[in-house]
């Protein structure tokens, strides 16, 4: 079975601004099967703790949906862990609290 491995058309946009703002992100867009396409660390507010965030990344072309993979990872991830759906870099900025 193969899997989409392809990057979303803002996710390099979307990094760079993170990167501007001291956060760390880790394209994992090529593991498959439905893993989020990064890893964004950071220190969440107003705590201070640093956290991993993963991040599904969509595009508002259309086709702004979870593939059946992404589906059944979001569906079996623990409730209330650090995963989110985002758009662009604002969708981040808001779940560290910023």
């Amino acid at each position: 079975m193969t899997y989409a491995r392809k990057a979303d058309a803002n996710q390099q946009d979307v990094a760079a601004a993170l990167r501007r703002l001291g956060f760390h992100v880790a394209f994992t867009h090529t593991v498959g099967r439905g893993f989020p396409d990064m890893v964004v660390t950071g220190t969440r507010l107003p705590a201070g703790d640093v956290v991993a965030l993963l991040v599904e990344l969509k595009n508002r072309d259309g086709r702004d949906r979870l593939e059946p993979a992404e589906a059944s990872f979001h569906a079996a991830y623990p409730e209330g862990g650090p995963l989110i759906v985002a758009h662009a870099a604002a969708d981040v900025l808001a779940w560290f609290g910023r």
